[in-house]
């Protein structure tokens, strides 16, 4: 099985490298490639602060949290980015968030599914937003934006700023329509080349080109990583996706 083939790979002193997925609970993992997740964190938090004036004193603003799934390690870093960028502003009482719930458990949306982000917008709108205007939405994904938007249905407000992440082409015509407002796309031909270098170094028998040795702890062991760097898309610049 998967498990035997790693420690195989260890005995052998075969070079593991993880790609965009980390392998807990093993220390037969050699290298991690991956996007910076705290990174797509932080430029989605960055975005609100700029696009709200949160720097200049703009709000309060109401905002709830819709993070990546609990299982998912780099969901964690994702919502941890985001929140460590918007804390001061919370702490502020620039933004305000009404349902209470802001913790990472509390927000994360079960296997990334839509439809679970779907029901707890529709939750929180009947319970907060009766009369009161939701004014942002950290969304983690895309796919959690579209349940976001499906979920504020019965919602009578002014619109929210929706975040995501990939970038697709249904995000893109949501962006387009002002459905949302940006998304991150993490470009996979990026990661492919960076993987592509790591295997040429390692064959070579010299050590691939990293950038992060502290963050992506497996359990076990702090896997050295590189972190590909992602980007904000939004009306501006809709033209440079190229798929």
């Amino acid at each position: 099985n998967f498990r035997e083939g790693l420690e195989k790979a260890k005995e052998k002193g075969i070079p593991v490298i993880d790609y965009d997925n980390l392998t807990p609970d093993t220390d037969a993992v050699s290298y991690y490639v991956t996007f910076d997740n705290y990174g797509v964190g932080e430029a989605m938090g960055k975005y609100i602060v700029q696009q709200k004036g949160l720097r200049t004193g703009g709000g309060p603003y109401t905002l709830e949290f819709f993070s990546g799934s609990d299982t998912d390690s780099n969901a964690r870093l994702m919502y941890q980015g985001a929140y460590d960028v918007l804390k001061p502003y919370i702490d502020k009482g620039q933004i305000v968030v009404p349902s209470g719930q802001s913790d990472y458990a509390s927000t994360a949306i079960k296997n990334w599914d839509s439809k679970n982000a779907e029901a707890r917008m529709k939750e929180i709108v009947q319970k907060y937003y009766q009369g009161r205007n939701l004014d942002i939405v950290v969304a983690a994904s895309d796919g959690i934006a579209y349940g976001v938007i499906d979920g504020l249905a019965g919602y009578s407000g002014t619109w929210p700023l929706i975040s995501g992440q990939d970038a697709d082409p249904k995000a893109r015509g949501y962006i387009r329509d002002g459905k949302m407002a940006f998304s991150i796309e993490k470009n996979s031909m990026e990661l492919n080349r960076k993987c592509l270098r790591m295997i040429k170094a390692v064959v070579e028998g010299s050590h691939p080109e990293i950038n992060d040795v502290t963050t992506y702890n497996n359990g076990v062991v702090t896997v050295p990583t590189y972190l590909c760097t992602p980007r904000i898309i939004d009306r501006g610049n809709l033209e440079i996706v190229k798929r």
